[in-house]
């Protein structure tokens, strides 16, 4: 979905100058001053591509219209556009990353990031008008601001787009072929306008079924409590073609037990914007230019401007040459699955609430070209008199999937401190956040490397067996 977005402000290149003028049109409904309060743009696009330093934008998707949460995003994607190194990196956010998003005249309270849109356009959030999270607009502000916060990356702009506007870029393109990863099945996916029907059920039957859904031993879903609102997907594995609707389901649906979790969702979507990027940049759609920006004038909102546009335009023929690079946040590096006090499902940093450090190393690496991190390998090391400790604690790291090699014992067993020695700057820090939490080890150390075939060592302290060995 995002891809699209990313699309449509190089697609109007193709369109030369005629599309420009016409863009002048859709001013207030696409394109929305930046406030005063919000952080003023270094520099402009072209100087940026001039001077080859980086353009960062923020691709939000959001359901609008009547939809349940109409500007909870729930597609996020940063855009890292280097000049120098020609390349566009696009980073998939996951919409449960727990942060903590700041309130008028408070210190905020941790919530999902997908609310950060839909918080900076409400004006009951944020009283204060002088605040930069308010005003037409807030929402991509406070989106920025937040995933700024996660990711380190500075943005100069936000697009914003929402489903309906999705469905009709596809369509204008008259579809996309899309290479479908593996073969799955949804039996949830919910069917727009059907939130509230009946499914031919009494008042009765619909107060029962929702008490029990609402209990937390609830042992009927609400797909069986009310099948008329769900619809079956089905997609199989291989090359489709899609039209808008197919394509919106393709990448929204969540609950496939093959593929339905967000991260499965963000990998869609990455093959929906290659998808897209093929058909766009065809000479079949140069004439398809002004039906396609009128379709967009009612669901997308911008801070570009106009001249913002024209200059993506100008350079598209060397945009459509850079290396597009996909990488996404998962719980397989710097997120770990959790549930906040309130009970939410919640995807939470590493690193710990609020700490996003090892992400903005990670991305810094990305961008820099430097060394991809090291799989950690471990070997635990006996510091203690107790007797097969190193083989219990190396039983442990490998059920929490960490690589280990056969355990050892140290040269003294009265050490009194577990440490943690790592012989290779490039090692996981996502690892090491998980083997000290394993551990209750604090920091870690780094030396040169000897030669072993592991390169990490774990020496087991008097500690471990008081506060670790539970």
């Amino acid at each position: 979905m995002k891809k699209a977005l990313i699309v449509l402000l190089i697609l109007a290149v193709i369109g030369g100058g005629a599309a420009y003028f016409w863009l002048h049109s859709l001013t207030k409904k696409v394109f929305i001053e930046r406030s005063k309060a919000a952080p003023a743009v270094t520099n402009s696009i072209q100087q940026s591509l001039d001077e080859k330093k980086p353009i960062n934008m923020l691709l939000l998707g959001y359901g609008g219209g009547n939809h349940d949460g109409a500007y909870l995003t729930d597609s996020i994607i940063a855009v890292h556009i280097d000049p120098k190194t020609q390349k566009v990196f696009l980073i998939s956010i996951p919409r449960d990353t727990w942060v903590k998003i700041p309130t008028d005249g408070a210190n905020g309270s941790f919530s999902k990031i997908n609310a950060a849109y839909q918080d900076g356009i409400d004006d009951t959030s944020y009283p204060n008008k002088q605040t930069q999270f308010t005003g037409t607009d807030g929402g991509g502000i406070l989106s920025e601001y937040m995933i700024t916060q996660v990711t380190g990356i500075p943005f100069d702009y936000f697009v914003g787009m929402d489903f309906s506007g999705f469905t009709h870029t596809i369509d204008t393109l008259s579809g996309v072929d899309i290479t479908v990863q593996k073969t799955f099945d949804d039996y949830q996916y919910p069917i727009g306008g059907q939130e509230d029907a009946m499914c031919g059920l009494s008042s009765d039957q619909i107060a029962s079924f929702s008490a029990q859904l609402a209990s937390s031993s609830a042992t009927i879903s609400e797909q069986e409590a009310f099948p008329c609102r769900y619809e079956h997907l089905h997609f199989d594995q291989g090359r489709q073609q899609m039209d808008g609707t197919k394509a919106l389901k393709y990448v929204r649906s969540r609950h496939s037990l093959q593929d339905g979790t967000d991260f499965g969702r963000a990998q869609r979507q990455r093959n929906l914007i290659v998808a897209v990027k093929q058909k766009l940049f065809s000479p079949t759609f140069i004439p398809q230019i002004i039906p396609f920006m009128s379709s967009l004038g009612e669901d997308l909102r911008t801070d570009l401007t106009i001249d913002d546009v024209k200059t993506l335009l100008q350079n598209i023929n060397t945009l459509n040459k850079y290396q597009i690079v996909s990488l996404a946040l998962t719980d397989q590096n710097y997120l770990t699955e959790s549930v906040s006090s309130d009970g939410q499902d919640i995807l939470a940093s590493k690193d710990g609430n609020g700490n996003w450090t090892s992400v903005h190393t990670w991305l810094s690496n990305e961008f820099h070209g430097k060394s991809k991190p090291l799989d950690a390998v471990i070997q635990v090391q006996n510091g203690t008199p107790t007797a097969g400790l190193a083989q219990t604690v190396t039983d442990k790291l490998q059920a929490a999937k960490l690589k280990v090699v056969d355990p050892g014992n140290a040269s003294a067993h009265d050490i009194k401190k577990t440490t943690i020695t790592v012989y290779d700057k490039n090692v996981n820090s996502a690892t090491l956040v998980t083997l000290k939490k394993e551990l209750g080890v604090k920091t870690v150390s780094y030396t040169t490397a000897p030669q072993t075939d592991y390169n990490v060592l774990v020496v087991l302290g008097d500690d471990y067996k008081r506060t670790g060995n539970k």
